[in-house]
């Protein structure tokens, strides 16, 4: 029966987020401007990553582009934010948070599911997407280890999703600060 639970959750919380993002958002979501088109080149990729989170403003704008079909937009953008809940929860997880106080993990998303809704603001949550996905990446490494990759992967970080980046920093001193004090 927990196997089924343990399914069924992310299930349901993905058709939750994509019901709202599609029952009060879906015609905000359409009128977000679409600039390509599916056109993008080699130089139009190259030139975006040269800039400080030019890489999160051309997956936002790639993702945007699904959002001319309503359903389908919702659907792309409500996968992205379950992902981030679950990466976000196995980096509290990581960090010593309880089992039971990992719902945790969906209070960022709530305001950020809002202003997707209301003020077209799909590139902060992307950023912030890109920032949880590398940090849980990061989180994975071996303890010992941890400084040296975070140290390393910390620039880069800010160079493709720029603000978000210092989650990083702040997760690896927090982990640091939970595995001296079990030490």
């Amino acid at each position: 029966m927990n196997r089924y639970i343990k399914t069924a959750t992310p299930i349901v919380l993905f058709l939750s987020i994509w019901a709202i993002l599609f029952f009060s958002g879906r015609y905000m979501l359409y009128l977000q401007e679409q600039l390509q088109l599916f056109q993008n080149s080699w130089d139009y990729f190259i030139e975006n990553c040269t800039y400080n989170a030019g890489f999160a403003q051309m997956v936002t704008e790639f993702i945007i582009q699904f959002c001319y079909i309503p359903w389908l937009g919702c659907l792309i953008l409500a996968g992205v934010i379950t992902a981030g809940i679950y990466m976000l929860k196995s980096i509290l997880r990581k960090l010593g948070v309880s089992k039971g106080l990992t719902p945790i993990a969906i209070i960022p998303t709530i305001p950020l599911i809002y202003s997707l809704v209301t003020s077209e603001v799909t590139f902060a949550y992307i950023q912030f997407f890109i920032a949880i996905a590398i940090s849980s990446i990061v989180m994975k490494v071996k303890y010992k280890y941890q400084y040296i990759v975070g140290t390393i992967s910390a620039p880069l970080l800010f160079w493709l999703c720029g603000a978000p980046a210092i989650l990083l920093p702040i997760f690896i001193a927090i982990s640091s600060f939970t595995k001296g004090n079990r030490g």
